[in-house]
């Protein structure tokens, strides 16, 4: 009984201690329960460089990963208990803790932080702070690039950006990419855009709106460890990533209306061009009226209304961003949709995705990120838009029950509906009857690792898997013009493949006094592999549009290619005392385009800076802030590889086509000619540099002078016909660039006011300086149209007779003939109007001497607006549509354009004329070609126009959204040139059916009104 009585009494003595216990703590948060109430915390950041405030301040209670962020005139507002500690920060500027107590209303001063202004440049293989940069390079923000044109492409967006870089628009077609060229052409023959690098990892997918800094590398030290892919340049491109603990959820929708710019350029209605060919005529009134009737004149078919239309695009972007203590993740989706300005053309594309990066601790980190990309469009014949400009307004495309009239159908009566044009084609109806379509899926799959060894030395390894898949599908329905003569036609062209790059680095790094001293070495190898498949079929079934639905297999090919390469590098870099720094970089490149004892090269590039501002005489100017010289010398080097076709990847080696037969049996011929002692073209380069900034870093001034010399071009030289080859690639000519650029950046803030403003200018002289050991001059041609190569002279110089102008007594054009004696040496110029008499001769180059922009940007408060000019000239086009359109009277089956102002045609002796007499025929050749049709290509675009706000944070508080920016804009308003086409900026390429500066009926940009939304919540 003892013993029951006492395990009671222990029992409930167990169960009154934990009571007390309870009781106690129950007591304890009760007294404590004022310190852990939640109260409303409101205030204002400020910067304590200008007092101004400060949006985007992340605000964090410690400890936790819940917080705020200042809104766009820095105000704030969090919950959080009296005990709790707020944490201020923001880039660029130190963070601040402060006890929240029993503090309401906070004004928050953050101090500039300044070593966070030594801004980091990220090269690719390396980082360095901006004043350890002893290369030519510049960076752009993601502000700085998406104050420009809404576009499927950031090249696009680059134009007028950046000292040194020319982007031309060759197409304004949906989803077409522009010309990028960095300090004039590389090659003639060989000539690439420059390499691009996505987050570390050369090649790769990106969209635009998640580019968060843009780096271009222009010089030998800065593109020599990119070896042959870099001989163009570089552009580094970062995409962004979460730099708050806060997850950020941001919505970004743009949407645009688009119509197609035409410049100087328009067609004449049907009376004007009736009144036109009436004066051809001239006496024969009767002939003229027997195949243009009067009723002609009152009929005006508007082709340019009915082939282009105002087209939609539309842009959204979904992303996610944040990070913990150890993890950082990115995840983004994006759509674009475009319909061109010309009807049946659009381009549409998804892209989707994410990046995770992982720090298990100091010593190991690892990245991986993965892109798929899912592209489509619709493309034009490139009859019909010629048909849009060239058709005769006389012509009606339609019956009268509203279908479009097929030319070669059987319930076509040329009496009913009489067509005038010459080529007897209704694009109209190619359009609604055929089918034009492209797709493309790309994948890429990158991962990087790192490990720490110590704290000076450490082991880095890149990988990037990509695979690719690409078709082609063009479909000619039977009761079309483009294929009725077979019966309708089907043809498919595909390519897949993949490829892969791994990069393998040692880093090391270390200070002795006032030396630092950091470098590393490493090994790359890449592979890529394609194979492609083509098909053409003809003989249709009525309605089938696939391959099976063909009965004759008229074509079919098919290849395989594989390629690889392997590099070897290394960089070093000493700074001393932070004013002086120097870098060695190193590379040696295999490729597979050359024969075994050409495969490797070696390039190596050094520079130089020297910060003149941290000297004695001017460490405490109060004027100067940064004055910093530099210098860089190097090799680069093209393998051609972006020049090499599919017929002919290994230019060292012979190739044959075994596709043939012979007496019914399998057959091969010569297709190329190989050459085994074709080897690397080199560029050496030398660049002055001065990077200047003062007024408190308001003003920032660069200025580069640089010399390349390209040797041993890769040139595709013509063959003697009589060896049945027509071409083979050697290493011959050689190549000048000299140029200078200039930037300029000034930002100030006035109270509540702030101006940004940005400039640059560059100039490029380009001179052949040789072409062979035996020959001083190579010829381009395309359609008759020439340009020559010739020591001496700028590439891509127009070749043909000199135009002099329209003989005032008679009407009839003028050009130069230019008489030699037997030993070659001129004699005389004298004035032709015979076209075979006239001499073919240099009249200047295709290529732009000068380019730039300039950017302002105006706020206040919350409303901001920035405009963007950007300019071209120097350059000269040879506008080629004008042959057709111009011609003055050779070709009467097509329109006419209008003459713009200050033409005007000879009509009576004594007139001053621009245009020769109207002839039916131009039995004297006015319309050959001559450099009559050379004009200007110097313009000044408005590129663009965006006023923008931010919408008061308290409107929309209800949906917890952080920041709203509510934009409208417009894209190239107006272009200001005296060039008589659609548009100035025309292609650049060396291209098989247009030569560099060629205005061909051009696919028009678009004149784009935008209006544009981003939600981060």
């Amino acid at each position: 009984m003892k013993v029951y009585e006492r395990k009671i009494y222990k029992m409930y003595k167990i169960r009154f201690l934990e009571m007390g216990r309870l009781i106690i703590v129950v007591l304890l948060v009760g007294l404590s329960l004022p310190a852990f109430s939640q109260q409303v915390i409101k205030g204002t950041v400020m910067s304590g460089d200008d007092n101004t405030t400060l949006p985007g301040v992340t605000i964090i209670k410690k400890g936790t990963g819940s917080g705020t962020t200042t809104d766009f005139d820095g105000n704030f507002s969090i919950e959080a208990s009296a005990n709790e500690t707020l944490v201020f920060s923001y880039v660029g500027y130190m963070s601040q803790e402060k006890v929240v107590g029993d503090h309401m209303n906070w004004t928050i001063t953050l101090e500039v932080d300044v070593s966070a202004l030594e801004e980091v440049i990220v090269t690719g293989y390396s980082q360095k702070t901006k004043s350890e940069i002893s290369a030519s390079v510049v960076t752009l923000n993601s502000k700085d690039i998406q104050s420009s044109v809404t576009s499927s492409n950031l090249g696009s967006m680059l134009q007028g950006k950046i000292a040194g870089m020319t982007v031309n628009s060759a197409s304004g077609a949906p989803g077409a990419a522009p010309d990028i060229r960095i300090r004039g052409i590389t090659s003639i023959n060989a000539d690439k855009p420059p390499l691009f690098v996505i987050d570390g990892m050369i090649g790769g997918n990106y969209v635009p709106t998640n580019v968060e800094t843009v780096t271009v590398l222009k010089d030998a030290a800065a593109i020599g460890l990119y070896g042959s892919r870099g001989a163009a340049g570089v552009v580094i491109i970062t995409t962004k990533k979460s730099k708050s603990a806060i997850p950020e959820f941001s919505l970004s929708s743009r949407m645009a209306l688009k119509e197609a710019t035409r410049g100087n350029f328009s067609m004449m209605d049907g009376e004007t061009l009736y009144d036109t060919q009436e004066k051809m005529w001239g006496d024969d009134r009767i002939g003229f009226l027997k195949l243009r009737p009067q009723d002609l004149r009152d009929q005006n078919f508007d082709w340019l209304d009915a082939g282009f239309q105002k087209a939609l695009l539309q842009n959204y972007t979904f992303s996610v961003l944040g990070q913990t203590e150890k993890l950082k993740y990115v995840f983004d989706v994006d759509y674009f949709d475009e319909e061109g300005t010309f009807r049946k053309t659009d381009y549409e594309r998804l892209n989707l995705h994410t990046n995770i990066g992982y720090s298990g601790s100091e010593i190991f980190s690892i990245n991986t990120d993965v892109n798929v990309q899912y592209s489509k469009s619709n493309f034009e014949h490139y009859s019909w838009f010629e048909d849009a400009y060239w058709s005769l307004p006389w012509d009606n495309p339609y019956y009268e029950d509203g279908r479009t009239i097929f030319l070669n159908g059987s319930d076509y009566d040329p009496v009913a509906y009489p067509w005038y044009g010459q080529f007897r084609r209704n694009f109209l109806h190619s359009q609604e009857s055929n089918k034009l379509s492209s797709s493309d899926l790309n994948t890429f799959w990158s991962t990087r690792m790192v490990l720490n060894i110590t704290n000076w030395l450490s082991v880095e390894t890149r990988t990037r898997l990509n695979s690719f898949n690409s078709r082609t599908d063009t479909y000619y329905s039977n009761n079309s013009h483009e294929g009725v003569a077979n019966n309708g036609e089907i043809t498919v062209r595909q390519s897949e493949g993949y490829g892969a790059l791994s990069t393998h680095i040692i880093r090391a790094s270390q200070d002795f006094g006032n030396h630092h001293i950091a470098g590393f070495i490493a090994h790359e190898g890449d592979i890529y592999n394609t194979q492609n498949i083509g098909v053409d079929a003809w003989n249709l079934s009525p309605g089938i549009e696939v391959l099976s639905g063909a009965s004759t297999k008229q074509f079919i090919e098919g290849r395989e290619f594989t390629s690889r390469g392997i590099s070897y590098m290394g960089e070093l870099t000493h700074g001393f005392k932070d004013k002086f720094f120097s870098t060695v970089v190193y590379r040696i490149d295999g490729s597979s385009n050359f024969a075994s004892d050409k495969k490797y090269a070696a390039f190596p590039a050094a520079s130089f800076a020297w910060v003149v501002s941290k000297e004695s005489f001017l460490q405490n100017s109060s004027f100067v802030d940064l004055l910093k010289l530099r210098i860089s010398y190097g090799l680069v080097g093209n393998d051609g590889s972006s020049a090499f076709d599919e017929m002919n990847e290994f230019p060292f080696l012979a190739t044959y086509n075994i596709s043939g037969q012979y007496n019914g049996q399998p057959a091969a011929s010569p297709l190329s000619a190989g050459n085994d002692k074709l080897g690397w073209e080199t560029t050496t380069m030398l660049n002055l540099g001065m990077d200047m900034s003062i007024i408190r870093r308001d003003l920032f001034m660069s200025i580069d002078v640089y010399n390349k010399n390209v040797d041993d071009m890769l040139f595709n030289r013509q063959l003697a016909f009589s060896g049945g080859i027509e071409r083979r690639w050697e290493n011959i000519g050689s190549m000048n660039n000299k140029g200078v650029e200039i930037a300029l950046n000034y930002q100030k803030s006035f109270g509540e006011f702030r101006y940004e403003g940005s400039f640059n200018l560059s100039y490029n002289k380009n001179e052949i300086t040789k072409i062979t050991d035996t020959e001083d001059e190579q010829i381009l041609s395309v359609n008759g149209v020439q340009q020559i190569n010739k020591v001496g002279q700028e590439a891509f110089t127009w070749y043909m007779p000199k135009w002099l102008g329209v003989n005032s007594d008679n009407g009839a054009p003028m050009w130069e003939e230019i008489v030699y004696d037997n030993s070659g040496n001129e004699v005389e110029r004298r004035v032709t109007s015979v076209y075979s008499e006239a001499t073919f001769q240099p009249i200047s180059s295709a290529l732009p001497k000068f380019s730039g922009g300039f950017t302002n940007r105006f706020s206040y408060k919350g409303l901001s607006l920035s405009v963007l000019l950007t300019y071209q000239g120097g350059n000269k086009i040879y506008h080629s549509t004008r042959e057709f359109v111009d011609a003055d009277g050779a070709n009467t089956g097509i329109n006419f354009m209008n003459l713009i102002d200050g033409w005007s045609r000879w009509e009576k002796p004594g007139d001053q004329a621009t245009h020769p007499v109207l002839e039916r025929g131009d039995t004297d050749g006015s319309h050959f070609t001559s450099s009559r049709y050379i004009e200007d290509g110097d313009y000044v675009r408005i590129r663009n126009i965006t006023l923008s706000y931010n919408l008061p944070k308290a409107a929309f508080a209800w949906a917890k959204i952080r920041s709203a920016n509510l934009s409208v804009g417009v894209d190239n308003l107006h272009t200001f040139t005296e060039f008589s086409g659609v548009d100035a900026d025309v292609n650049m390429t060396n291209l098989s059916y247009a030569l560099p500066g060629m205005a061909y009926n051009k696919y028009p940009i678009s004149k784009q009104y935008i209006v544009g939304l981003n939600i981060k919540f």
